[in-house]
């Protein structure tokens, strides 16, 4: 019950694209893991279900304000952005090409890393 209420209050104050349909909106909240050093900061975003993974990494990136070298095919794995899905074992590194209707429901949390070997013990 907790986490309706809390996926309640999340509805009213996430940021995300108004031309999404609320039917096609998935409450997600993102950290944002910026430097190892640092508390990851965290953000409630919506996102449209029929988009994949990739294009959610984007979005995501966009709304957070944080450069995205993922499209240059000269950029290194240490350049290049990755989104992982909170799990109780340890974080999911997400395919970009899956869709997010498959992978990912109201309230889930995804880690926003810069590089695949970034992602700090949580």
């Amino acid at each position: 019950s907790n986490k309706i209420i809390l996926l309640s209050k999340m509805k009213r104050t996430a940021k995300g694209d108004s031309k999404i349909p609320v039917s096609n909106r998935i409450y997600i909240w993102v950290y944002l893991v910026a430097d190892e050093n640092d508390k990851p900061t965290k953000h409630e975003i919506f996102i449209n279900k029929v988009w994949p993974m990739g294009r959610v990494l984007d979005y995501v990136a966009q709304q957070l304000d944080v450069k995205n070298v993922n499209s240059k095919h000269d950029a290194s794995t240490k350049e290049k952005l990755f989104l992982y899905k909170e799990d109780p074992a340890s974080p999911l590194l997400l395919d970009p090409s899956c869709r997010v209707a498959n992978t990912l429901h109201d309230g889930d949390t995804l880690y926003l890393v810069r590089g695949e070997d970034g992602f700090p013990t949580v």
